[in-house]
């Protein structure tokens, strides 16, 4: 016999990050692979900055901010943007590539900053490096932590490789510590 009024919770969805991330994990030990801390790293000394710059905190909670608010991260060549994925649960929004920022979502500019011409000279070299890397070198460049952008050899297209670190939907749980899991 049935119960009335109870209603059954679905279980939340288990990502297995071994599985799912496994392009992410295989790429980063590709000899091709240009890792963050190593394309930051190069940005600051084409831009005459220190290795413990306050613009590499800058840029990294620039990104931090651009995922908890899922904004759109416009680089001069491209677009990371936010579609939402079954595959990751029903809040997982994953990151994709845009060739143009979309009209309806914000975004943050990552090429240059009007406010500060240090910052912007440091965006422009960073996305300047990066597109070198990516269109000229045929490198596998993470722009940010957690999103490895590299032009398919075989399609000749823009394509993101991701790891759980840019989930938007394991932001938001870490974010609400007393929500049950």
């Amino acid at each position: 016999m049935k119960i009335l009024g109870k209603k059954k919770q679905a279980n939340p969805t288990q990502i297995d990050t071994k599985t799912e991330f496994r392009d992410y994990y295989d790429l980063i030990n590709h000899p091709n692979f240009i890792s963050f801390d190593a394309l930051m790293n190069l940005t600051l000394l084409v831009s005459s900055q220190k290795a413990k710059s306050s613009m590499k905190e800058k840029y990294q909670k620039k990104v931090i901010d651009s995922y908890k608010s899922t904004t759109e991260l416009v680089f001069k060549n491209f677009v990371i943007s936010w579609q939402r994925s079954s595959r990751f649960g029903s809040k997982g929004l994953v990151p994709i590539i845009a060739q143009v920022e979309s009209s309806n979502v914000r975004a943050s500019n990552f090429y240059s900053d009007s406010s500060d011409s240090r910052f912007s000279a440091l965006l422009g070299n960073l996305n300047t490096l990066a597109w070198d890397f990516i269109a000229n070198k045929s490198r596998f460049v993470e722009v940010v932590e957690g999103c490895i952008v590299f032009l398919d050899p075989q399609t000749k297209t823009l394509k993101v490789i991701f790891s759980e670190v840019s989930l938007a939907s394991s932001l938001e749980d870490q974010n609400q510590p007393n929500k049950k899991r």
